[in-house]
This record gives structure tokens, C-alpha cells and sequence, in this order.
């Protein structure tokens, strides 16, 4: 193992490689001298000091006692038979957790062109074969190159860009799902959720562009409103004005310059200023979530492979 980046040129020469760290970012201090045998790294599950050489192998069998409880095993923290279970209690033990479930003994390869990432991407994920477990090596078609993290990483960086423009709608950094019925019809939501999971586990790459309502369907908890959340513009705009009136009269002058209420299903009669957050509410949830409910329970199906969906 070669820590010195002279000492590692010696050997690659002008070749092209990907270095990934194990725990942490990689010094760029040049001795000149290869100390990894005798370097000491803290492990960041247990605290114990590894030499750097034997790192890799000890994180893989120490992080096999942080896992995410199977279904079935219940009230575990409070089970004091099972202490020898350790439960995640920070992003960073669940992301370790999860990297356990990693089938190093299987491979699977994804190859990509430049311009049609999604494209091949959602072609790959369709294949018999695919295996969402396997060690993830990604190959762009006229790039060759040894994929230790950095070509996946890249992989998933254009993936997310291209799946924002093609599948996504919504203002920056709030975008869900268009409604798409081809896209559910060939199960597409299922592949992404797929990739997504993939991207999570094996690079902790995460997704932070997605609106807060489609994480609070995903993990069973109540909407909290968020009128800038809203993708349609039109519909954006009508819940702002609602929701800044202050009148009664406003109201309804803005209710009844469109059919939305109507197509969001609040059909009372509008009686009392006080209304506006329920009316707000109904357009919030019927555009973020009802409107795309099946993209989002295909994309949810998706996201339970590599038990990503029972660790959120």
C-alpha cells in the first residue's frame, strides 16, 4: 500500500487511476517516503487504531455490528438480550450499516455514454441480470479506466443532472416527479428508485434536490406545507396569493379565476379567511404528492433494495 503520491507515480507512470479514501480525505503531503505499515488510523465505528494496511479488512468486519434491524425484530433498543446489537444513531453509522450489504463477490457493470447517461442507466437497471447488490464499476464507452470510485461518482453526479431536467419539475432544489403514465407503465420509477438506492449505498452520493413533501411520503410522516414546493407554476402562484390575502373577498376573487380547487378536490364553500391554509394545504399535497402518487410508490419499491427505505 502507497501513501506517498511520488512513490505511487513511480508505479502508475502517466496512467490514468481513481483513488477513493476509506474513511477520509487523503493527504497531498509529499515525503517521499512509503510509512503506510506503520501508519495508525482510528476507526470511525470503534475508535480502535488499525495500521493503515489492515484498515480496509477490519472496517468490513467491524461495521457488521452496525445493521439496520431486520422487520421482524422489535423493540430491539429496548431488548436487553440483543446488546450486542449496535443501532445507527448518526447518518454516517446508517451509511456504514448499509455499505455492509455490499456483494463484493458480484460485479455489476454499467456502461455509459457521455450525452445518454439516463438512457443507459434505466437500460442497465432493466437488464435480467442487474444486480442492485453487486459492486457497483462503471465504464464510459471511449473513456477507459480502472473505476476505484471515481468514474461511479462521476456516474451518478451527470445521472442526477440529467434525471432533473428530463423527469423533474419544480423550482431549484424543491423538484419532484413529473406525472409521467408511460414512465409508470414500463416500471421506470421502480429503476430510478433502483439507482438512487445504489448511489446512496455504495458512493454516499445523496439526491438533495427533491422537495421535502416527497421525503415525508417516503418515510410515512405528515406534510408540513410549503407553498414554494409547489412545481406548477400556475398553481404556485394561486396558493401564494391565497395564502397572502387578507380578505375573504381576495379569496375568492383568486379562487375563481381557475379550476384548481376544483381539480385538487376542495370543494367547500370558502366562508372564512381562516380557510386559506387548508386551501393552500390541498394544493400543496394533491401537486407534490396525490398527483404523482404512483410514481412515488414505484420509486418507493425501488428505494427497498439495498434496505435504503427501512433505514430512512
Amino acid at each position: 500500500m502507497l501513501q506517498s503520491p511520488r512513490m505511487l507515480k513511480s508505479i502508475i507512470g502517466s496512467g490514468r487511476i481513481f483513488i477513493r479514501p476509506i474513511q477520509q480525505n487523503l493527504s497531498l503531503d509529499d515525503d517521499g517516503v512509503d510509512t503506510s505499515p506503520m501508519i495508525e488510523e482510528s476507526c470511525l465505528n470503534c475508535g480502535m487504531n488499525i495500521k493503515l494496511s489492515d484498515l480496509k479488512s477490519h472496517i468490513k468486519s467491524c461495521h457488521q455490528t452496525v445493521s439496520i434491524p431486520d422487520s421482524d425484530e422489535e423493540d430491539i433498543a429496548e431488548d436487553t438480550s440483543a446488546s450486542s446489537f449496535k443501532v445507527p444513531v448518526s447518518l454516517e453509522s446508517v451509511l456504514l450499516a448499509l455499505s455492509c450489504g455490499i456483494n463484493y463477490d458480484k460485479v455489476t457493470n454499467i456502461e455509459v455514454r457521455r450525452g445518454s447517461v439516463f438512457a443507459n442507466a434505466l437500460r442497465a437497471a432493466r437488464r435480467p441480470t442487474f444486480c442492485v447488490s453487486g459492486a457497483l464499476k462503471v465504464e464510459f464507452i471511449g473513456e477507459p479506466a480502472v473505476d476505484a470510485g471515481g468514474p461511479k461518482r462521476e456516474f451518478f453526479s451527470i445521472l442526477a443532472k440529467e434525471m432533473s431536467q428530463i423527469i423533474f419539475e419544480g423550482p431549484v432544489n424543491m423538484i419532484s416527479f413529473k406525472h409521467d403514465p408511460a414512465g409508470i407503465e414500463a416500471n421506470m420509477f421502480y429503476c430510478i428508485g433502483m439507482l438512487m438506492a445504489m448511489a446512496v449505498v455504495q458512493c454516499s452520493t445523496g439526491f438533495p434536490f427533491l422537495c421535502d413533501a416527497m421525503f415525508a411520503y417516503m418515510c410515512n410522516i405528515p406534510l408540513q406545507l410549503s407553498v414554494d414546493e409547489i412545481p406548477d407554476q400556475t398553481a404556485r402562484k394561486l396558493a401564494e396569493q391565497i395564502q397572502n390575502a387578507t380578505s375573504i373577498e381576495k379569496i375568492r376573487a383568486y379562487s375563481e379565476q381557475t379550476d384548481i380547487l376544483a381539480q385538487v378536490g376542495y370543494t367547500m364553500p370558502i366562508v372564512h379567511a381562516t380557510q386559506k391554509k387548508r386551501i393552500c394545504q390541498s394544493i400543496y399535497e394533491y401537486y407534490c404528492v396525490i398527483r404523482i402518487k404512483q410514481e412515488l410508490d414505484q420509486f418507493k419499491e425501488g428505494l427497498k433494495s439495498c434496505r435504503l427505505l427501512e433505514a430512512l
